[in-house]
């Protein structure tokens, strides 16, 4: 009624009481047990929003760190959070709707098994509505570990991510020094589609990934709360997983708020938006920055840190396939339960968990946490580990090696041609060098060069090496025959790899000698009349600075001795001036005084002329 004609509800006395219209919704989850100084994910969930509303989330939970992340499906944006909360914001309608996410952060201590709570506060029905039956919190969670090498672009690393179904993951990244500025982001094609900074650490909320193939791993809502199995104390059993309500006040649950067609709607835009990006061709590439040089290693950590450089290096290329990183098992702690898509197989598959054995658990790669470090965690759906594949980005590096590949294939024996042009450059080089040759030994090849002064013409005198740099070859390459050799020297031409002046060497002579004196003593005589001439141009720009100098000191005279002229004119004046103003003065100060004295004399008069009356009549008495 009050949607329909807002202005009826400003009659009613309640209008201003906003207390008595709060509405709220709880979603709870369970977490089991959990390890010292661990992340995990708590809860994650998509909404979608009815209509524009004003919501407030809370959490309540009994774990030490805990932050929640709202992110809008349809930018990408998250909500501005305040003090780590979530501030109160205005949900607009919107196709994706929006995703809610809870990571969590263990401390010095193991964390026991709890549950954790989500309250949507709102002021009126209908509220946030879940794109599933109930909230889930179980995960799988790939974990990779690696030293940090510093670089000049500043990349902690960059890994290359392929998803087999279309994935919603949360990404997170850590490092051992934890004020260290960092910079996690997703790439695609080489575009930025989405990232984090963080101080210490960084995650991204959620992000989709699209799978090329056209498959998809979103859950139907038809899963139910009691086919989750979940880790309790390392035995495996059915609970329910999560519980919702929703109450007015301390009013009674209202259940039936919840609208099938609007989650069946929401799942159908979902399904809409993956197969619109189904002919496009992903590429997504996980890379971290660090930010304002704020990692720096010391002396032994850059030792340590280029040994380990080196060794991977090696590892690299002794392998013909692309390394990868090892995984944690599928299921961490902080996985809760997984989900189970059969209604009315539950039964049997929680006789089959119970009787099945321990799952082993994949070794995570030991590094040494004393080093520089980071951890890398991609959080998926339970059981969707295996549709997401992460590995080093070699893009580059398989390139370089099928060009060449390329080039083997067509012309085979290129390599085996290179390698052996290399060795003979090398060891021409090698004799040629007088660091690297001994002088005066048998068997030495002698390679000379003499330039001429201007005319640039060379003359070599060679003498072709001697058997020594086939048996070093030969040594160095013992399953090379010697005819292979003997056929692959006659086969190839050397003169284009050879740089030289005239096609055919000359004996030095006298008469070369002669002339190769004669230019140097005619570029002698060029430098020196050079020579000359600079010092000539030099000296007399000595003398014109000399001159001007004179100049300069002259003019700044004549223009100190017309300021003193010109000074003593108004000292002149001012000096008249003065004077006449002395001499006023002192014609006021004797005019003053003239006219005191006559004032004077009358006073004096006038009181004689008193004292006599007064005297004449008492006489007459």
């Amino acid at each position: 009624m009050f949607d329909t004609n807002p202005k009826l509800a400003k009659m009613y006395p309640f209008y201003e009481d906003e207390w008595s219209k709060t509405v709220y919704a709880d979603y709870t989850t369970s977490y089991g047990d959990q390890p010292p100084n661990f992340w995990f994910v708590v809860f994650r969930e998509i909404f979608h929003v009815p209509e524009d509303m004003l919501i407030v989330p809370k959490i309540y939970s009994a774990l030490p760190v805990c932050v929640l992340h709202v992110i809008n499906n349809d930018t990408g944006e998250e909500i501005p959070r305040v003090f780590q909360k979530v501030a109160p914001h205005m949900y607009t309608k919107n196709s994706g709707g929006y995703t809610f996410m809870a990571e969590a952060q263990t401390g010095s201590f193991p964390v026991p098994p709890g549950k954790w709570r989500l309250r949507l506060i709102g002021s009126s029905y209908p509220l946030l509505s879940l794109a599933s039956d109930t909230v889930y919190s179980s995960f799988s969670m790939k974990e990779i570990k690696s030293y940090y090498f510093p670089n000049d672009k500043n990349v902690i690393f960059r890994f290359q991510i392929n998803v087999h179904a279309t994935q919603l993951a949360t990404l997170h990244i850590q490092t051992s020094k934890p004020d260290v500025y960092i910079k996690l982001q997703v790439l695609d094609q080489n575009k930025e589609v989405a990232k984090a900074t963080g101080k210490g650490h960084a995650v991204i909320p959620s992000f989709l990934f699209i799978s090329s193939t056209g498959r998809s791993s979103v859950t139907s809502p038809s899963r139910k709360s009691s086919d989750i199995p979940t880790f309790v104390g390392g035995t495996r059993k059915t609970i329910s997983s999560s519980s919702s309500k929703i109450t007015r006040g301390s009013a009674k649950a209202a259940t039936e708020q919840k609208s099938p067609v609007l989650l069946n709607d929401g799942l159908t835009q979902l399904t809409e938006m993956e197969q619109a990006h189904i002919k496009v061709l992903h590429k997504y590439i996980i890379q971290a920055l660090v930010l304002h040089r704020s990692w720096p290693l010391t002396e032994s950590e850059l030792t340590f840190a280029e040994s380990q450089k080196d060794i991977n290096n090696i590892e690299l290329a002794g392998r013909t396939i692309d390394p990868t990183f090892l995984e944690t098992e599928e299921s961490k702690p902080s996985t809760a339960a997984k989900h189970s898509r059969k209604g009315k197989g539950a039964d049997k598959d929680k006789g089959k968990e119970k009787n099945a054995p321990a799952k082993p658990e994949i070794q995570v790669q030991q590094i040494d946490t004393t080093k520089p470090h980071f951890t890398l965690h991609c959080v998926t759906d339970y059981g969707e580990v295996d549709n997401v594949d992460i590995k080093k980005d070699t893009e580059r590096q398989d390139e370089i090696r099928a060009m060449k590949r390329a080039w083997e294939t067509a012309e085979p024996g290129r390599a085996f041609k290179a390698l052996q042009l290399r060795l003979h450059v090398m060891n021409y080089k090698a004799i040629d060098n007088p660091f690297l040759s001994v002088g005066g030994k048998e068997g030495e090849s002698v390679s000379e060069v003499v330039s001429e002064g201007d005319n640039g013409d060379a003359v070599t005198q060679e003498v072709p090496p001697t058997d020594n740099s086939q048996d070093v070859e030969e040594s160095q390459f013992p399953d090379v025959g010697k005819s292979s050799q003997d056929h692959l020297g006659e086969g190839m031409k050397w003169t284009r790899y050879v740089r030289t002046t005239r096609p055919v060497p000359i004996l030095i002579g006298g008469s070369i000698y002669e002339e190769q004196g004669k230019s140097k003593a005619e570029e002698i005589r060029k430098f020196r009349q050079r020579r000359e001439v600079v010092l000539k141009q030099r000296e007399r720009e000595r003398q014109a600075r000399h001159q001007l100098k004179t100049q300069q000191l002259q003019m700044y005279e004549h223009l100190q001795a017309a300021l003193d002229e010109a000074r003593a004119n108004i000292y002149q004046l001012r000096e008249t001036y003065r004077n006449k103003l002395i001499e006023e003065e002192l014609k006021q100060k004797e005019i003053a005084t003239m006219e005191a004295a006559l004032r004077a004399e009358q006073e004096r008069k006038t009181m004689s002329a008193t004292t006599k009356t007064y005297k004449s009549s008492g006489k007459r008495k």
